[in-house]
């Protein structure tokens, strides 16, 4: 692990020979441009705290006419404001991506521009023509709730031929419910299936008021590659009793 509070205090060589990089703590644009700039034989990059700061303007447009094609495999975990212009910047300097993970968790007022399918199909269709694995988990939250038309029909933007016979990548949209948790007590969740998560927590109190995908249930996993997963099994038989 690399920890950003020291990466300028390292003597960068011009051509660094690593080929993974993962980076725990807060990582600007600015800071993942300058490693990709100095790392010709990197493959896999992971940003576990990635950030749009202002003076990353400067950098979208430095790197505008660059690419970067020795990266295929990129993962952002990203729990700060973002929009989708500045998911497209980033990306479209990474033109060979065989594998992108985005995990996003905000608040926000409107549908936010990632939920887009056809914003999405677009950019991959044009940008990133080698992407093979596309794993998402979107969620932005209320403190009060409700189900627009427009979220009711979000989920038809991924029922394209695009996403169905081309790629078929599984997606799913949950409009969840918390009672516990004031400030997330309504989350609209958009994610892939299978579930990628290092933790999945079964024990939440949360019930889906509506839940879809873009195409049919055919018995696939849901989650997979899970280092720890919590369940409440007191939870789980008081479900079983009220069932029966």
């Amino acid at each position: 692990m690399i920890f950003v509070y020291i990466l300028h205090e390292i003597s960068w060589p011009i051509e660094c020979q690593l080929e993974n990089i993962t980076i725990d703590k807060y990582c600007s644009w600015n800071t993942a441009y300058f490693i990709l700039s100095h790392s010709p034989h990197l493959q896999t990059l992971v940003l576990n705290d990635f950030r749009i700061d202002t003076f990353d303007d400067d950098v979208a447009t430095e790197s505008y006419n660059k690419q970067y094609d020795h990266l295929t495999s990129l993962s952002l975990c990203i729990e700060r404001t973002i929009t989708m212009d500045d998911i497209e910047s980033v990306l479209t300097v990474l033109p060979r991506l065989a594998h992108l993970r985005l995990s996003y968790m905000n608040m926000a007022d409107n549908i936010h521009s990632l939920f887009d399918g056809d914003r999405w199909e677009n950019f991959i269709q044009t940008n990133l023509p080698l992407l093979k694995q596309f794993d998402i988990d979107l969620s932005y939250y209320f403190s009060s709730g409700h189900i627009s038309n427009a979220m009711q029909s979000l989920i038809e933007s991924f029922r394209t031929p695009f996403w169905l016979e081309i790629k078929h990548w599984i997606i799913q949209y949950d409009f969840v419910h918390q009672p516990t948790n004031y400030y997330r007590e309504w989350t609209h969740h958009l994610y892939s299936i299978p579930i990628f998560a290092d933790e999945f927590d079964c024990g939440l109190e949360k019930r889906n008021i509506y839940s879809i995908r873009n195409m049919p249930k055919n018995n696939e996993p849901i989650i997979v590659d899970v280092q720890k997963l919590i369940l409440d099994l007191n939870q789980i038989m008081t479900d079983n009793k009220q069932e029966q």
